[in-house]
C-alpha cells in the first residue's frame, strides 16, 4: 500500500518537475524568437518573474513535504527484484504493464529519486537518461533478443512472444482468421492453413497490396523445407490484414489479423525478416509459452540469422561492383551484372533499358551513386531479393529513392532480372 502510494507521489513529482522544465523552454524559446520586437514591458516581465518565483517557490515546497512525509514513515524502496509496480500480474496480463511504469520501477529501485543532486535539472537529465538506455534496449535487434508468432488454430489467437531477459513472455495478442477449410494445408488451393515453424521472408506495402490485405502483409516462407519432403504444395501464405472496417475472418489460408493489430505487431516487428511463425492446429495446452518447443525454433533462427548475415555480405560486395560498374559509365562493365535475356524493369527489356543508360552516360560528365541500408528480403538457393537505398548524384542532378532488386543465379553467378523504384521510407522501418 505505502510502496503504492509512494510510486504514485514520485510520478507526480516527475511530471511537475517535467511542466516546470517545460516552461523554462517555452519561455526561452519565445524570447528567442522575439528579437524583432524592440520595445519591452518591464513590467510585464517584472510579473511573470514573480509568477515563477511564487511557482517555483511552491513546488520546492511540495518536494520538500514529500521528502518529509517519506522520512517520517520511513519508506523502504524496492528490495525484492520481482517487486511490482501495479497490484496486476504482468505474465497474466503483459499489455498491462507500460514502459513508462518499467521506467519508473527502474528509478525507485536505484534510489535515483531520492538520492543525489536534488536540482531539478540533474533529476530530469538521469531520469531521461535512463529512460533512453531501457528504450534502446527494447528495440535492440541484436540475436538475444527476437519474437516468436505462435498462432494457435484452436483457438484462433496469434500471440507475440519476446526473450529479452532469457525468459520469454507473452507482449500482445491477437484474434485471428484462418483457412476456410479445416486441417493441416495439403495442396494448391485447399483453403487450409499450413502448420509447422516457418519464418517471415518478406514485408509488403500497402502500395503493393490489394484494399483486401489491409495495411501490410508479412510473407511466410511456405513450404519450407518438411512441407516439400512431404509433398505439400501451394505458396503465398502471409499474414495481412481485412478490408478496411472488416474483422478477421475465413481465408484462403492465410493469417488475418484486425488492421489496427497488423500495424501494431508491425511496429514490433519492423520488416520482420527471420522472425519464426510456429502455426499449431491442436495443441495440447492452451498456454502459448507451453506449446513451442524454444530451443528447437532458437537452432533454427540460428541457422537462418547466419545464412542472411552470409547472404548480406555476398550481395553487398555484388552492389558495391555493381555501383562501381555504373559510376563507370561503361554499358559493357555494366551489362556483365544484369540477364540481359530475361531482363525486365518498368515494362522494358535490357536492350532498351540499355539504351536508356547510354544516353545518361553521354548527357552526364560524372555520376556517384552511394547504397546505404541493404536488405535481403527473401534468398534460396537460385533467387534473391533485395531492397536498399541509393543515393544517385551527377553534375545535372541527384536524387535519393528506395530501391527493390530481383536476382537469380544463372551458370553459378548472381544476374539483376528486375528492379524497381520503391518509396525510401520502406527502408527505415
Amino acid at each position: 500500500m505505502l510502496d503504492n502510494l509512494r510510486i504514485k507521489i514520485l510520478y507526480q513529482i516527475k511530471v511537475l518537475e517535467y511542466k516546470y522544465q517545460a516552461w523554462i523552454k517555452i519561455f526561452e524559446i519565445s524570447k528567442a524568437y522575439s528579437q524583432e520586437k524592440k520595445k519591452v514591458d518591464a513590467k510585464r516581465i517584472l510579473q511573470k518573474s514573480l509568477k515563477l518565483a511564487i511557482y517555483g517557490g511552491f513546488l520546492i515546497l511540495g518536494i520538500g513535504a514529500v521528502w518529509g512525509i517519506f522520512k517520517l514513515v520511513q519508506l523502504k524502496p524496492f528490495s525484492n527484484s520481482e517487486a511490482a509496480i501495479t497490484t496486476k500480474n504482468t505474465e497474466q496480463n503483459p499489455q498491462s504493464f507500460s514502459v513508462q511504469d518499467s521506467l519508473l520501477k527502474s528509478a525507485v529501485e536505484k534510489e535515483d529519486i531520492l538520492r543525489g543532486d536534488n536540482s531539478f535539472a540533474a533529476s530530469i537529465e538521469k531520469f531521461a537518461r535512463d529512460s533512453a538506455v531501457f528504450l534502446e534496449d527494447r528495440a535492440s535487434s541484436a540475436p538475444v533478443d527476437y519474437f516468436i508468432i505462435l498462432a494457435n488454430k484452436k483457438n484462433k489467437t496469434m500471440y507475440l512472444l519476446q526473450n529479452t531477459t532469457g525468459k520469454w513472455q507473452v507482449l500482445r495478442t491477437y484474434a485471428m482468421g484462418i483457412g476456410a477449410q479445416a486441417g493441416r494445408k495439403q495442396t494448391a488451393g485447399d483453403k487450409r492453413t499450413p502448420e509447422g515453424l516457418y519464418f517471415i521472408v518478406e514485408r509488403k506495402e500497402k502500395r503493393e497490396l490489394s484494399s483486401i490485405y489491409g495495411p501490410l502483409a508479412y510473407v511466410l516462407d511456405y513450404p519450407n523445407q518438411q512441407d516439400r519432403e512431404e509433398g505439400r504444395t501451394g505458396q503465398g501464405i502471409w499474414i495481412h490484414g481485412t478490408e478496411p472496417d472488416s474483422f478477421p475472418g475465413e481465408t484462403k489460408g492465410c493469417l488475418e489479423i484486425a488492421n489496427d493489430q497488423l500495424l501494431l505487431l508491425g511496429s514490433f516487428l519492423k520488416d520482420g525478416i527471420g522472425t519464426p511463425v510456429l502455426i499449431v492446429g491442436e495443441p495440447e495446452s492452451d498456454d502459448p509459452l507451453s506449446i513451442p518447443d524454444f530451443d528447437m525454433i532458437h537452432k533454427n533462427w540460428e541457422k537462418r540469422f547466419a545464412l542472411r548475415k552470409r547472404s548480406e555480405e555476398e550481395f553487398k560486395t555484388l552492389l558495391e561492383g555493381w555501383e562501381k560498374a555504373w559510376e563507370s559509365m561503361d554499358i559493357n562493365r555494366y551489362k556483365e551484372f544484369y540477364d540481359t535475356s530475361g531482363f525486365k524493369s518498368q515494362g522494358v527489356n535490357w536492350k532498351s533499358w540499355a539504351e536508356r543508360k547510354i544516353r545518361t552516360f553521354e548527357i552526364y560528365s560524372n555520376i556517384d551513386v552511394t547504397i546505404d541500408k541493404i536488405l535481403v528480403m527473401d534468398v534460396s538457393e537460385n533467387s534473391a531479393t533485395l531492397k536498399f537505398l541509393q543515393i544517385y548524384k551527377s553534375d545535372k542532378n541527384s536524387q535519393q529513392n528506395g530501391k527493390q532488386m530481383v536476382l537469380e543465379k544463372i551458370n553459378g553467378s548472381w544476374k539483376i532480372t528486375r528492379e524497381v523504384t520503391i518509396p525510401k521510407e520502406e527502408l527505415l522501418l
